[in-house]
C-alpha cells in the first residue's frame, strides 16, 4: 500500500485524532490541525513513540477564524505538494451565543465556513492527488429543521443546539454545492453521519446540559467503532462525485437539503461573506426583536399574544389571545359585546405583543388597524382550536400561573367561562402586520382545515407502542385505559420470546395487544408454530410483522413478506396484522425495493404502521404515492408520545453498550428533536397532519404513539386534548 498525504482539521481531539492515529498506524503521512498546543505536541509525542515522528505533524490554527484556515492551508502547502484525503470534523458546541473576533457566530464560522474554506481552497491540492476524498463529518439524515436564510448565523432567537444543528442542512449543501460546480472533478466529497461517539461533545454546556451530555456519553458508541465508517471512506473512496452515508449505509440525495437550487444560493450567500470580513461591526450576543421571517415563524407556532386596544378614556386595555396568520395578516377572535369588541369597533388602532419562548428577552409589538371579519368565524375557531389544544401537553406551562380556561378557548378567558363573556365571536383581522406592509381587501384566503371531531375521533381511537421492559406492564395497567390498542416491540439482542410474555399478560389484563414478530428472529416453522399457539392460547388475535434489524436471519425467514407467507400457512391465526411503512426510506433498504415489499405484503395484512416522520408533508406525499399504486390499507401514522430525552437516554443506555448504540443510530433524530427550542410535543405533528385525516387520496386513519415507555405523560396528553376538544 502506497503511502498518502491526509489532513485532518479539527484533529486534536476525538474522532479527528482517532482518524489521525489509524492513518499513522497504516503508514500514511498526516496532518492535523487545531488550535490547542498541548493537545498538538500529545498527539507528535504519542506518534514519535509509535515510530510515526517524521510523518506526523501539527499545524495550529483557530479553525473558527477564516483568517485561521487560510493560514494553515498555507503551511499544509509548505508540508504536503497534494493531499489524498481532507477530513472535516472541527465544531464545538456553546450553550451561548459567541462572536470570532472577524464578527462571525462561532457555530457557523466552525462548523460550517471553515469546512466551506478548506474544500474550496485546497481543491489545487486536492486535485494533485491520485484519488482524492473529502470526509465531511457533519451528520446528514440528522432532523434538519429549515434553513434560516434570513438569518443565517442566528442573531435572533439563538439557541445553542439549534445553532449546531443549524450546520447540518448547511454541510448537506456545502456538498451538493462542490458536486455541482466543483472546484476539482477528481474529488469526491463524501457527507457523513457516524452516529452518536463518545467524543463527539466538544463543548461549553450549561449544567443541565452537561450532566444529560455525562449520560449520552455513557451509552454511546467508542471511537473506535465510532471512526469505522471514516476509514471505509478513506480506503475506498465513494465513485460519485457526491455521497452521504449513516454509517456504512447509503443515504438518498434528496430533500431540501440536497437541492442544488439552494445550494448555489448557499455559496452565492457565503462568497459574498467572505467579501466582508472581518466584521468589527457585528454584536457579539443574541440582537433584541425579531426578524419579519423569524416574527412569521413565531406567529404560527402556537404562542400567546397580547392584545392592547385604548379605552374610552384613553387607558389601555390589555388581554392575552390565540393568533393565527395568514400571509402578513394577524388573526385573533373577540367575544362579541365584550370590552375588546367595543374597543375596537370605537378605534381601531390595536398593537398585538409576541415573544418567542426560547428568547424571552425578544419580543416583536405589532402596530395596525384591526378589521372585523365574522365570516372567517368559524374556520378561524376551528384553526385556532387545532394551533393550541392539539399543540400543547401538560407539562407546558408548569411553573407558570395560567388563566382559568385559558387553554379551552381560542379566545381569551372571562369569569362567565364563556368566551369574552360572550356565546357569540367574530374574527379580528390586523392587515399586513406580520413582516412586509399587505392590506386586505376582505376575508382573506384561508386553507380549509377538518373540524375538531376529525382530530377527536383520531384521538380516541390512537394505539400505543410500548417496549417488553421491567414495569411496563404495571406503568400501562395504571396508566392507559383498556381500550387503548397495543404493540410490542421487539429487539433482536432479547428475541421475541420478552415481546410474547408482555403481550400475553397486558391481554390477561383486558387490552387489545399486537405483538411484533420479526422475521429474521424466528429460528423455523416450528418456533413460529409454538409462539403463535401461545399467542393465541391467550386471546391475542393481532400482530405486526416487520423484518427486524438482526444481521443475519435465526431461520429461514429473511424478510417479513416471508413470515407472513408462513402465518398464512399456519391458518392466517391473526384477525388484525399490520405492516410497516416508511414515509422518509430506510437506511439500508432502497426506496423501490421498499415500495414492492409493501406491494408484496399488503395481500396479507390489514393495516400499515409508519416508522417515525417529523415532516407531515413527506408523510402525506408517501401515503399519496402508496395509494396510487393501489395499496388500499389504511395508514396509522407513527410519532412519538410525550417522551423526555432523560427517557430516550435510559432506554439506551439499559440496552447495552452495542445494542444502545445501534439504538441512538437509529433513533438520532428523534432525540435531536427534544434538545431544539421548545423539545418536542405530539401536539404540533398531530396539528399538521389532522387535515389529511381520513382523506380518500391517503388513506392516514389515525395515529400510532410510540411512547417508549412514557405512557403516564403520553396519555395525560391525549386525555387533556380530548377533554378540550369535546
Amino acid at each position: 500500500m502506497s503511502s498518502k498525504r491526509v489532513v485532518v482539521m479539527g484533529g486534536t481531539d476525538g474522532m479527528g485524532r482517532a482518524v489521525a492515529l489509524d492513518r499513522l498506524g497504516r503508514g500514511h503521512e498526516v496532518v492535523i490541525v487545531g488550535r490547542d498546543d498541548g493537545k498538538g505536541a500529545a498527539f507528535l509525542d504519542l506518534a514519535a513513540r509509535r515510530g510515526a515522528s517524521g510523518r506526523a505533524h501539527f499545524v495550529r490554527a483557530d479553525l473558527s477564524l477564516v483568517a485561521g484556515t487560510r493560514a494553515a492551508i498555507t503551511e499544509i502547502r509548505a508540508l504536503f505538494p497534494a493531499v489524498d484525503a481532507l477530513v472535516l470534523c472541527a465544531r464545538h458546541y456553546r450553550s451561548t451565543r459567541a462572536v470570532t473576533d472577524e464578527g462571525v457566530e462561532e457555530n457557523f464560522a466552525l462548523f460550517y465556513l471553515s469546512r466551506y474554506v478548506a474544500s474550496h481552497e485546497m481543491a489545487d491540492l486536492l486535485d494533485a492527488a491520485e484519488e482524492p476524498v473529502i470526509v465531511n463529518v457533519a451528520g446528514p439524515d440528522a432532523p434538519a429543521g429549515a434553513i434560516r436564510w434570513h438569518d443565517l448565523e442566528l442573531e435572533h432567537g439563538y439557541d445553542a443546539t439549534a445553532a449546531l444543528m443549524h450546520g447540518g442542512p448547511l454541510n448537506d449543501l456545502l456538498g451538493a454545492g462542490y458536486a455541482d460546480d466543483p472546484p476539482s472533478r477528481k474529488v469526491r466529497y463524501a457527507l457523513l453521519n457516524p452516529g452518536t461517539v463518545s467524543t463527539s461533545f466538544s463543548g461549553e454546556y450549561d449544567p443541565a446540559t452537561a450532566a444529560l451530555i455525562e449520560e449520552v456519553k455513557a451509552s454511546a458508541m467508542p471511537v473506535e467503532e465510532g471512526i469505522e465508517p471514516v476509514l471505509a471512506l478513506l480506503d475506498r473512496p465513494p465513485a460519485e462525485p457526491i455521497s452521504a452515508w449513516a454509517r456504512h449505509e447509503p443515504i438518498p440525495l434528496t430533500g431540501p437539503t440536497f437541492d442544488v437550487a439552494a445550494a448555489r444560493r448557499l455559496r452565492a450567500e457565503t462568497e459574498r461573506l467572505l467579501t466582508t470580513l472581518p466584521r468589527h461591526d457585528r454584536r457579539r450576543f443574541v440582537m433584541s426583536g425579531v426578524s419579519a421571517e423569524r416574527l412569521r415563524e413565531v406567529l404560527d407556532s402556537p404562542i400567546f399574544a397580547t392584545v392592547a386596544t385604548i379605552q374610552p378614556d384613553g387607558t389601555p386595555q390589555q388581554s392575552v389571545v390565540w393568533v393565527d396568520r395568514d400571509g402578513d395578516d394577524v388573526l385573533f377572535m373577540v367575544g362579541v359585546g365584550s370590552r375588546k369588541e367595543r374597543n375596537l369597533r370605537r378605534d381601531p388602532r390595536v398593537s398585538v405583543l409576541v415573544c418567542p419562548p426560547e428568547a424571552p428577552y425578544g419580543y416583536a409589538a405589532i402596530r395596525g388597524r384591526a378589521m372585523f371579519e365574522p365570516a372567517l368565524s368559524g374556520r378561524l375557531r376551528d384553526d385556532l382550536t387545532l394551533k393550541y389544544v392539539a399543540c400543547r401537553t401538560p407539562s407546558t406551562s408548569r411553573g407558570r400561573r395560567r388563566p382559568r380556561r385559558a387553554t379551552s378557548s381560542p379566545y381569551g378567558s372571562s369569569p362567565s367561562g364563556r368566551p369574552d363573556g360572550s356565546d357569540r365571536a367574530s374574527a379580528v383581522v390586523v392587515a399586513g402586520s406580520a413582516g412586509a406592509a399587505r392590506t386586505t381587501g376582505g376575508a382573506p384566503a384561508r386553507r380549509k382545515l377538518p373540524g375538531v371531531t376529525d382530530l377527536a375521533g383520531a384521538l380516541r381511537r390512537a394505539s400505543y407502542e410500548v417496549l417488553p421492559f421491567t414495569g411496563t406492564e404495571a406503568a400501562v395497567v395504571a396508566h392507559v385505559p383498556t381500550d387503548v390498542p397495543l404493540t410490542v416491540s421487539t429487539s433482536h439482542a432479547r428475541g421475541p420470546e420478552p415481546t410474547v410474555d408482555l403481550a400475553v399478560r397486558l391481554t390477561g389484563h383486558g387490552y387489545s395487544v399486537a405483538p411484533h414478530l420479526a422475521a429474521r428472529q424466528i429460528r423455523g416453522t416450528t418456533h413460529l408454530s409454538d409462539l403463535v399457539a401461545r399467542l393465541r392460547d391467550a386471546g391475542v388475535d393481532s400482530a405486526f410483522v416487520i423484518g427486524g434489524d438482526a444481521p443475519e436471519p435465526a431461520g429461514p425467514f429473511a424478510d417479513a413478506f416471508a413470515l407472513l407467507v408462513a402465518l398464512d400457512d399456519l391458518g392466517h391465526p391473526f384477525q388484525r396484522i399490520g405492516v410497516a411503512g416508511y414515509p422518509e426510506g430506510h437506511a439500508g433498504i432502497a426506496t423501490d425495493l421498499l415500495d414492492e415489499a409493501l406491494e408484496k405484503k399488503a395481500p396479507y395484512a390489514t393495516h400499515v404502521i409508519t416508522q417515525i416522520c417529523f415532516d407531515a408533508g413527506a408523510t402525506v406525499g408517501w401515503a399519496r404515492q402508496v395509494r396510487e399504486r393501489g395499496v388500499d390499507l389504511p395508514v396509522r401514522v407513527g410519532l412519538p408520545g410525550v417522551v423526555s430525552r432523560q427517557k430516550l437516554v435510559r432506554i439506551s443506555a439499559g440496552l447495552g453498550l452495542g445494542q444502545s448504540a445501534r439504538f441512538l443510530l437509529k433513533q438520532q433524530s428523534m432525540f435531536w428533536r427534544f434538545f431544539l427550542p421548545g423539545g418536542y410535543h405530539p401536539g404540533r405533528l398531530v396539528g399538521r397532519l389532522a387535515p389529511h385525516l381520513h382523506g380518500p387520496a391517503t388513506h392516514l386513519d389515525g395515529f400510532h404513539f410510540f411512547t417508549f415507555n412514557e405512557v403516564e405523560s403520553t396519555e395525560a396528553w391525549r386525555r387533556s386534548v380530548l377533554a378540550r376538544l369535546t
